[in-house]
């Protein structure tokens, strides 16, 4: 069996049952190129958490009551934001990390656990940072961030823990956030922070309770 410093090292068993990871790679090249081929305020908005207007330099929300459109059935707007990219740098790193981190928790957890973990760090991450910064904001950092936090977390709660911790992007990961908190204010930190305290929350339940799907 060979090995991948991009998969772990069970390469066939994680491509293998990735299908949850493949589907969030898709759907966030989608709806970045989407907003990449018209100008960024004529689509971008639909994957807000609020609807919103340029009012000079800034963008503000159409309606005052900040979950204007949420309460008014469009819930996807709680997740949307997490798929969208400005930049390509932004994008392929995200892409990236998702690969490596989601693919190996789907392998070992299953679909539904990832589904769900995803789920919920996205939605997290996102409200933080609308509720904090507004709503132009986009990216999965949040979440690439939570699924790093959960596996280093489980690994210090069980040594012999299974899914792979894979360092090199561990340590990028922390000099990158840190550079932003310190460098980059206008970076989604709010997000970052957010989803990584979730993953680390979520990696220090118990086994038989953090693998449940």
């Amino acid at each position: 069996m060979t090995t991948d410093p991009l998969a772990g090292p069970e390469v066939s068993t994680v491509r293998g049952s990735a299908r949850v990871t493949a589907s969030l790679i898709v759907a966030s090249l989608a709806a970045t190129i989407l907003t990449w081929h018209t100008t960024i305020d004529a689509t971008y908005h639909w994957f807000t958490i609020a609807d919103y207007v340029r009012s000079g330099d800034d963008r503000v929300p159409v309606h005052p009551d900040r979950f204007h459109d949420i309460l008014r059935g469009q819930v996807w707007r709680l997740a949307t934001p997490a798929l969208v990219h400005v930049k390509f740098l932004h994008l392929a790193l995200n892409m990236v990390g998702l690969w490596v981190f989601a693919s190996a928790i789907e392998a070992r957890r299953g679909a539904r656990f990832l589904a769900a973990q995803v789920a919920v760090l996205a939605i997290c991450a996102d409200m933080v940072q609308y509720l904090l910064v507004g709503p132009f904001f986009g990216g999965m950092s949040g979440v690439v961030y939570g699924l790093l936090a959960y596996i280093w977390m489980r690994h210090r709660r069980d040594p012999t823990e299974d899914i792979p911790l894979q360092r090199t992007y561990l340590a990028m990961m922390t000099v990158w956030l840190l550079y932003s908190l310190v460098f980059l204010p206008e970076a989604g930190n709010a997000a970052h922070l957010t989803g990584l305290g979730i993953g680390l929350a979520w990696g220090a339940l118990p086994r038989r309770r953090a693998a449940a799907t």
